[in-house]
């Protein structure tokens, strides 16, 4: 599985235990949510920003990205 699947995978598993949407996560980060599915589509994220989707959703920047890698 390629990286950009694992963060796809990672932030659709982290925001159903959270019982958000995309919208909700873009609202927290004061983005569009837009913004956020081209970025995660096209794995093109800093690990800074990264870092602040995990933040945004009570996760550690390893734990979110642990969600991507876990079957």
């Amino acid at each position: 599985m390629k990286l950009q699947d694992k963060l796809e995978k990672a932030l659709s598993v982290s925001l159903a235990m959270r019982g958000l949407k995309q919208k909700d996560l873009a609202y927290r980060l004061s983005c569009t949510p837009a913004y956020i599915s081209k970025a995660m589509a096209n794995g093109r994220l800093s690990v800074c920003k990264l870092n602040e989707i995990a933040e945004a959703l009570d996760f550690t920047l390893w734990e979110f990205i642990k969600l991507g890698e876990e079957s």
